[in-house]
């Protein structure tokens, strides 16, 4: 996963023994990376990067269907700090996602960011 503006990798899963599930900041210019603290385990979670901020969507909080959840959850990664965001209509995992630019018009011009989210399954389907 890739932030934009940023040319960081961040990755995440398991440590290599297995001790924990873990975010980490690889920088390929510099050739290092930095431990960015551990994360609680959510299998087939869709990671999506929006400037400093990581989004954590959905996924699976077990190995069986129907541990689905319908979490958002915001890691800024200046900060280190995980916040909630609004949750999903109903709990999904594997879905697909990607970052958009929104040219929204009213009395002026802007552009936002916002975040697709498509498909998934969840215990129903």
């Amino acid at each position: 996963m890739a932030l934009t503006g940023h040319n960081n990798i961040i990755l995440f899963g398991w440590a290599l023994d297995n001790s924990a599930y873990r975010l980490e900041r690889y920088d390929p210019d510099a050739v290092n990376s930095e431990d960015l603290g551990p994360l609680h385990e959510r299998l087939f979670a869709t990671f999506v990067g929006i400037g400093d901020t990581l989004y954590i969507i959905g996924g699976r909080l077990g190995d069986e269907q129907g541990n689905e959840t319908d979490r958002i959850d915001k890691f800024n990664i200046r900060t280190r700090r995980m916040t909630p965001a609004t949750p999903l209509a109903y709990p999904r995992c594997m879905t697909a996602c990607c970052n958009v630019a929104v040219r929204s018009s009213g009395d002026r011009v802007q552009i936002e960011n916002g975040i697709i989210i498509c498909g998934g399954e969840n215990n129903h389907g």
